[in-house]
Parts: C-alpha cells; structure tokens; sequence
C-alpha cells in the first residue's frame, strides 16, 4: 500500500477475483474451484481489509463508526447472504449450473473495480484536503 496506494490494494482482490472466476468458467474443476476460494480469503482477510480500513482515516470519528458499522453489519453479511443463496439456487437445477456463475461473478467484479478505483481516488483526494487543513499556514 506504501508503495502502489490504497487504490491499487483495492484492486487486487477484485481482479483476483475475475481472474479465478475465468479459468474456472474455461475449465470448471476442483482444483480451480479452489483456487477462487483461496483468492478470495487470502486477499481478503489481508489486503483489502486493510485497504477498506485505511479508507477511513481521513474522515471523522463519527462518519468512521457509522461507515463501520454500515459495511460490517450490512454490506458484507448481505453480500454473502445473497451470494449462497445465487449458489444454491443454481446447484439445486444443476451442480454444472455452478459453472455459469463465473459470468455473473466477472460482471459485479467489473462493477466492484470501478467502485475501488473511485474510492481510491476519493481517498487521495480527502487524504490531501485532511493534510493540507492540518498544516500551519505561514503568513
């Protein structure tokens, strides 16, 4: 994050993301089946969790909590939610059907990019106007 940004970290579990999801669309095993769960948790409990958290720094205590709270209780648990619930209505007309939620998957990461790209933007900028307030004008 140093390094690329905040932006740049919040990309890589999205793009990690459609890449798996590809592959496993071309070639639906349970190697590659793996390889997306893998993905998904290993980018996401380290990267992009840090990244989401850093988003909050250059806003208020309150605004800080609220947002918390929001992603934390609503956002992720209903993101799952729906997301098993997808699964298992396709599983239940076939287990191939699996398959074709790679597609779907693809599209919401292409959504999911242009939101990380967008906060990452809002981020820099807020990070700037934060430093800028902060530092002492010299008259």
């Amino acid at each position: 994050m140093r390094r690329f940004g905040v932006g740049t970290a919040l990309l890589v579990l999205p793009v990690a993301v459609a890449l798996s999801s590809g592959i496993f669309l071309a070639a639906p095993t349970l190697v590659f089946a793996s390889l997306l769960n893998i993905a998904d948790n290993s980018f996401n409990y380290s990267i992009n969790q840090t990244a989401r958290e850093t988003l909050y720094v250059p806003t208020s205590s309150d605004e800080q909590y609220k947002a918390r709270a929001f992603t934390n209780m609503f956002v992720q648990r209903a993101g799952k939610g729906i997301g098993i619930a997808i699964a298992f209505l396709l599983s239940a007309v076939s287990v191939d059907a699996l398959r074709w939620l790679s597609p779907v998957t693809i599209a919401i990461t292409g959504i999911w990019i242009w939101i990380a790209i967008f906060a990452g933007r809002r981020f820099q900028q807020l990070a700037l106007e934060r430093e800028e307030s902060e530092t002492p004008k010299v008259a």
